[in-house]
């Protein structure tokens, strides 16, 4: 593109979001040659972002590899980190092979994940977009561990940052362990330990939920966190630890001797189904765009088993099924692909998304949730796309409050891709009350500056998002299953109930009454009153039980028990138990991974028996 366009696109959105663009360069040049590289001076480049630009599926890969070949060849050799946008899975050990400090980065399909989990489970949609698309309060930082805080444990810690959220630990023994595989193997699965009892060594790295790194730092050292047997102002239900207070350290000197540290005994619970109501739903999927495989294989990884799927397109059905082959062929469908499959009855359906005539071909008497997705022409702009979009949904709505009589009743959630059509939503309250809207390259983005700043967080936030990822998985709980009916806890008391319970760490709530969850409230000492109303929920992040089924025996953070992927959680659960539930999981298909049998719960996560990624 022209200087002067460039400069003008990135000016007018930057200005809208209150960012300063004096820092910005323009240029207009080839990627894939090497004189226009050297012009920019690639070779002293901290970090290489390379993005696709024409959205196509399967030519964009060659353009990357082109790319990286002339960044491979230039005469001085690069040594920053070169992050590349990949469509096809079978891609990425090629970059790799050009050169070795290039990744690639399925971003389309995290996006494809989001856009299902908003629509499913709206909650954990929201979370990821939330720590993932720079637009919104709180990221993911690591931080490392302060001098005072060594030998205390996760769940000590936590009181000590009024600003940010400890969700876990990264273990020293985890960079050791990435520094020790050779190239062949690829790059060392990221690892996190979620257990409250894990005390601190020197060299491990805080995975702190922050608005800022600042933040994420802070610490209130006048501040400790004690258990109290004190009556707290509401009751609380039988077997859950009393209210945890707030005390100053001087008010701790003058505590009488009486006080006690409130441990509960291992419960279950705090589990996951990956179906938070455990029926059938029906979805309608609006729009089939060229990945459309991946987001069926988000579904039925999502629903229950029994679902149906009802899609529909202007496109047809002899052009789907030839995506459908050629996606597979690509590598992006995996082994287990039939099974996988077969969890869900998907129907296609031929017609126009804007028409409201044939739109009444859909079932939309018992729709739970809807997919407008963005069915982007070869050589379409964008805001065109939009378009069509908006009237879809404009158009669906109004026939489901006919239907229905409760617009309410589906969840509908909106793909766009111009930052235009941000700034229009952001400002037109008429149309946003139409559903959830995503805007997906703001989320592609995202991940890549995400990648870009600083690698480890970005590879924890996709393996929490990854359904069969090691570092465990967000859930989002019934807030009626911790807490009775009109008492009155902080945040700080909800997430030392969470701890003792061995759930993980808390990481916000949704209340009832509110639209979005909040994620990391800022008076977290604050009382709220809690009702046993079943619209709230907090969300969690849950260790794997895999990871507690092999680390049982030693306890977390001794000398005994070195760290390793599947000894985080160490203690939580009697040896075989989660292997068994597992294995019951499986061949139900009911369960996620990390799933224990409480049928209220929803979680980002699939059975490890299906073997797919959506």
């Amino acid at each position: 593109r022209p200087v002067n366009e460039m400069q003008q696109l990135a000016r007018m959105h930057l200005h809208f979001e209150g960012l300063d663009p004096s820092g910005v360069r323009y240029r207009c040049g080839s990627p894939v040659s090497r004189t226009e590289l050297m012009k920019v001076s690639a070779p002293a480049a901290a970090d290489v972002v390379i993005m696709d630009c024409s959205r196509s599926a399967f030519g964009a890969d060659q353009h990357t590899v082109e790319i990286l070949m002339a960044l491979g060849a230039l005469p001085n050799p690069m040594t920053a980190d070169a992050i590349a946008e990949v469509y096809n899975e079978q891609g990425l050990p090629v970059l790799r092979t050009i050169l070795p400090s290039a990744e690639g980065l399925l971003a389309r399909r995290d996006v494809s994940r989001i856009l299902v989990l908003r629509a499913v489970m709206p909650s954990l949609g929201f979370v990821f977009l939330e720590t993932g698309s720079f637009r919104r309060r709180n990221r993911f930082y690591f931080v490392d561990v302060p001098k005072r805080m060594l030998g205390v444990t996760i769940r000590d810690a936590c009181a000590h940052f009024p600003d940010a959220v400890l969700c876990g630990v990264r273990p020293e023994s985890a960079d050791e362990d990435a520094a020790a595989r050779s190239f062949f193997e690829g790059p060392a699965p990221p690892q996190l330990v979620c257990d409250g009892a894990w005390v601190l060594r020197e060299g491990d790295r805080l995975l702190m939920l922050a608005p800022s790194a600042s933040a994420a730092r802070h610490i209130d050292g006048d501040v400790a966190l004690v258990a109290t047997v004190a009556t707290p102002t509401s009751p609380t239900p039988p077997g859950f630890p009393p209210p945890l207070l707030r005390r100053s350290r001087h008010t701790l000197e003058e505590e009488d001797a009486s006080l006690v540290s409130w441990r509960s005994p291992v419960r279950k619970g705090l589990g996951s189904v990956i179906d938070p109501s455990g029926k059938p739903r029906t979805v309608l999927v609006l729009g089939c765009p060229l990945d459309f495989p991946d987001i069926l294989h988000a579904i039925a990884g999502l629903v229950t088993p029994g679902s149906e799927v009802h899609v529909m397109s202007s496109r047809s059905t002899e052009w789907r099924d030839h995506v459908a082959r050629r996606h597979v062929a690509a590598g992006r469908g995996r082994t287990g692909t039939t099974e996988h499959m077969q969890r869900i009855k998907v129907h296609h359906i031929v017609g126009d998304v804007r028409s409201e005539c044939e739109l009444r071909a859909l079932p939309l008497e018992k729709a739970d949730c809807a997919l407008v997705l963005a069915e982007q022409e070869e050589g379409e702009a964008p805001a065109a796309c939009d378009s069509r979009n908006l009237a879809a949904v404009v158009a669906l709505r109004a026939i489901l409050t006919e239907v229905t009589g409760s617009p309410k009743k589906c969840k509908v959630v909106t793909e766009l891709l111009d930052p235009k059509s941000q700034q229009v939503l952001d400002r037109n309250n008429t149309v946003r009350v139409l559903g959830s809207f995503v805007y997906s390259n703001c989320v592609s983005a995202g991940a890549f500056a995400m990648a870009a700043a600083e690698r480890a967080v970005f590879e924890i936030w996709r393996e929490l998002l990854d359904p069969q990822g090691c570092c465990g998985h967000i859930v989002s709980v019934p807030a009626h299953d911790i807490v009775s009916d009109g008492e009155e806890l902080s945040f700080y008391d909800l997430q030392g109930r969470v701890w003792d319970l061995g759930g993980g760490a808390l990481l916000g709530w949704r209340r009832a009454g509110e639209r979005y969850p909040e994620l990391g409230p800022v008076s977290k000492a604050g009382l709220r009153k809690w009702s046993g109303c079943r619209s709230e929920e907090l969300l969690i992040l849950r260790p794997d039980p895999m990871d507690a089924a092999a680390g049982h025996g030693s306890a977390p953070g001794s000398a005994s028990a070195p760290y390793s992927a599947r000894s985080a959680c160490s203690g939580l659960y009697p040896p075989g138990e989660a292997e068994a539930e597992r294995h019951a999981c499986g061949n139900s298909g009911a369960h996620l991974p990390g799933s224990l049998p409480v049928p209220t719960l929803g979680c980002v996560g699939l059975p490890r028996s299906f073997d797919s990624t959506p």
